[in-house]
């Protein structure tokens, strides 16, 4: 915190100032409030806000420190008594920080999403497809633009909806954080093929379900195979069983 009079100087300011500054309070005291701090408009340090800005309205601005560097602040300006204005400061370092962070997971998360060789879906909580990548249009052989005028129910196996839906239901309302299931994919052209389906939550600031993003796998091969070698199996099984004996027959005495 910080005060100004009407001349734009430093009339007092505290230790956290002080710290933040990188100088002690008597060496900022007296100085000109733009030597410490970038306004986006000085003058307006020493009044009321500028015509059409509401009174104590945030703003984001620059502190300059006494090693030269410069510190994202946030500056909320109001009226002190004796017609001087009060400056809170707030340090935005370590937000500035997150944000940067959370910008850059976020455009990694896109280039994996839109370029990934894995097949990935966002779901609403109405089960509509919100966004799709190229590698789940290949796998179902729909357009984006078409999958997202269709929910997951639409692309499912009929036999395996209400499983699908039950799970669903679980996440968007709160009781699960995800689940893994292998299920049926009805294909535009109408082909069936197996998928292994791993669905999570993304929440919103409140922590409340907002999408469920699907990773999907083809299996098909998979459980072709599998199906090949439970034939096989069943078959050899069938071959090598004991043959039931035949009950002896013996020849009635003379």
């Amino acid at each position: 915190m910080l005060v100004v009079d009407a001349a734009n100087r430093i009339v007092a300011l505290n230790e956290r100032a002080a710290r933040l500054f990188g100088h002690a309070a008597e060496e900022v005291a007296g100085t000109p409030v733009d030597a410490v701090l970038a306004l986006p408009d000085a003058a307006g340090a020493a009044g009321p806000s500028a015509p059409g800005e509401d009174p104590g309205t945030p703003v984001e601005c620059t502190a300059r420190t006494a090693t030269g560097d410069d510190i994202p602040v946030e500056a909320t300006l109001g009226p002190a008594p004796g017609g001087h204005t009060a400056i809170a400061l707030r340090d935005l370092r370590r937000r500035k920080r997150d944000e940067a962070a959370l910008r850059e997971a976020g455009q990694r998360f896109q280039r994996v999403f839109a370029d990934g060789p894995v097949a990935m879906a966002l779901v609403g909580d109405d089960y509509r497809f919100a966004e799709v990548n190229e590698a789940f249009c290949r796998l179902t052989g729909y357009e984006a633009a078409e999958l997202t005028r269709l929910s997951f129910t639409d692309i499912t196996h009929p036999a395996d909806r209400d499983m699908d839906l039950r799970l669903a239901r679980d996440v968007f309302g709160g009781e699960s954080e995800g689940y893994t299931l292998d299920k049926r994919y009805v294909r535009k052209d109408g082909e069936v093929i197996w998928i292994s389906l791993t669905v999570s939550v993304i929440r919103d600031d409140q922590g409340r379900p907002l999408k469920g993003m699907g990773l999907v796998q083809d299996i098909t091969e998979r459980r072709q195979a599998l199906e090949r070698a439970r034939t096989e199996l069943d078959r050899l099984a069938r071959r090598w069983a004991p043959r039931p004996r035949k009950p002896k027959t013996t020849s009635p005495r003379s």
